[in-house]
């Protein structure tokens, strides 16, 4: 009895997880329907469906950018395409139609810094995904273990492992490194803006002064919040609060 209770509920289980796949593949592809139709409204919402209700992929958001930019929606297919960037980087396709939208933007902001080595890092950090850079530390961790083991137990073998463990060690210390580009990505993210106008202040109320007003599209990086506030530096390292109501965090 106790069997055929365990496979009845193993199968419930796979049952209920192909009505879930097949619900999810066929919101997919009725998003891609509309999108052909040139229904773009329709389209970004399904993909939007799509993506809350399970693990959305590089291709799925890199098709809400597009039916959100046809719709004319340019800071949500922004926030699109960058997600789409973060999931696969070497995606030439995603980063063309990123550039072309970024040309279509009232705002023109840099996305790297002005410092000839930080612009650098980060342009090679934008070619790989935190899980690439985490799979190289482990491997790194891994060799430098076996040099390790081969000099305690092999004493005649330290000549032939000192480069070898000075070259991973080095290079751990570069994947270090990318570790900590990526730690300061994640704690002061970016969002872009979704309004056709945003005012940002000198305070997060609306009493407060106007410090400057950015379009949509525009990106900028977050420093700090409050319940319906976001305070943000632009590249320049001009800085302002926005309401959170008009912006997305990427």
């Amino acid at each position: 009895m106790r069997r055929l209770i365990v496979a009845a509920l193993f199968l419930g289980f796979i049952f209920s997880t192909t009505l879930a796949f097949s619900g999810e593949k066929s919101l997919f592809q009725e998003a891609n329907e509309k999108y052909q139709a040139g229904d773009y409204v329709s389209a970004a919402s399904l993909y939007r469906k799509s993506a809350a209700s399970g693990k959305p992929t590089a291709a799925l958001y890199y098709n809400l950018g597009n039916a959100d930019f046809r719709a004319g929606n340019k800071g949500a297919a922004l926030v699109d395409y960058e997600r789409a960037h973060a999931l696969a980087p070497r995606d030439r396709d995603v980063e063309w139609n990123k550039s072309v939208l970024k040309t279509t933007l009232a705002d023109r902001i840099a996305d790297s810094d002005e410092n000839v080595f930080i612009s650098s890092a980060q342009r090679i950090l934008n070619w790989v995904t935190v899980d690439e850079i985490a799979l190289l530390f482990a491997f790194i961790m891994v060799i430098l273990f076996i040099v390790s083991v081969l000099n305690f137990f092999f004493h005649q073998s330290k000549s032939m492992t000192a480069g070898i463990g000075g070259f991973f060690t080095l290079l751990l210390i570069l994947t270090g490194t990318a570790f900590y580009f990526r730690w300061l990505s994640a704690k002061d993210p970016f969002l872009v803006v979704l309004e056709k106008e945003v005012t940002a202040r000198y305070g997060p109320s609306d009493k407060e002064t106007k410090a400057f007003v950015l379009h949509e599209g525009a990106k900028a990086r977050v420093i700090d919040q409050t319940d319906k506030w976001y305070y943000i530096a632009l590249q320049d390292k001009t800085t302002g609060w926005v309401l959170k109501k008009s912006c997305e965090v990427i």
